[in-house]
């Protein structure tokens, strides 16, 4: 959890899965968007990855989310496949980086 001036700001977490690191949720506060915490944030993950020795971290990201995917390309993240839907009815599309 990340604080600003006394209050809550963002939050990251991920799991790490035999050598593999699941990033699974990011939050940001509206009045931090946009200022460079998400980076600061998932910077943060990346280098726990590598302090644990582990593989690639991998999430998934609906296709609506343009500003996630954008934090998360200008990481160095990439599309590797689209994700099945978790709702067949949904029009909502998932991607995995």
């Amino acid at each position: 959890m990340a604080h600003v001036n006394g209050s809550p700001a963002g939050m990251i977490s991920a799991h790490l899965h035999k050598r593999e690191v699941e990033y699974t949720s990011l939050w940001m506060a509206p009045f931090v968007r946009r200022h460079g915490l998400g980076d600061r944030l998932v910077d943060t993950v990346i280098q726990w990855a590598r302090d644990q020795k582990a593989g690639p971290v991998i999430l998934s990201v609906k296709d609506h989310n343009a500003s996630a995917i954008r934090l998360y390309r200008r990481q160095g993240f990439h599309e590797v496949e689209p994700c099945p839907q978790s709702d067949p009815g949904s029009s909502d599309q998932t991607t995995s980086l």
